[in-house]
């Protein structure tokens, strides 16, 4: 039932953004932990002893706060104690819709809402570019980019 619950929670709670996890000792195996216990740090911490038991990588995140739920289900899924940023980047990409068109008898028609009062342009027309291959919508959305270490206390 656990094995069925990991994967289901984080693909809920992670959405869009992709997830890899590279452990650094394949062999080792260590017991789940409870997600609600997992730490996050934002450096490395310096109070207690642990040892380094992986990498998780959170691309194409919206916020921090979704990271940082991402990170807990991982760490204690691979018998994580804390996990702390390694490195955090942020990036942005920039989609556009366009409207669509279709062409009869030597003209371009527009598609779509908004565009029913246009007349039908030659297709050499400039204005066929504007009305049927223009932006119709352009959104710029930014994205993280996150690497955490996950670790395990020696002593407890």
């Amino acid at each position: 039932m656990k094995k069925i619950i990991f994967p289901l929670l984080l693909l809920i709670v992670s959405g869009c953004a992709t997830v890899n996890v590279a452990m650094y000792d394949k062999n080792a195996h260590y017991p789940a932990t409870d997600p609600r216990a997992i730490e996050v740090f934002q450096k490395k911490p310096e109070s207690r002893k642990f040892i380094e038991i992986g990498e998780i990588t959170i691309d194409q995140a919206q916020t921090m706060e979704q990271v940082e739920r991402v990170f807990r289900i991982k760490a204690a899924e691979y018998g994580g104690d804390a996990i702390y940023i390694y490195s955090s980047t942020e990036h942005s990409k920039t989609y556009a819709t366009y409207p669509e068109c279709y062409f009869y008898d030597g003209f371009a028609y527009p598609r779509g809402h908004g565009y029913h009062h246009y007349y039908p342009r030659y297709h050499n027309d400039f204005r066929r570019y504007y009305y049927c291959y223009g932006s119709d919508y352009i959104e710029t959305a930014t994205f993280l980019t996150v690497v955490g270490i996950a670790i395990r206390y020696v002593e407890k």
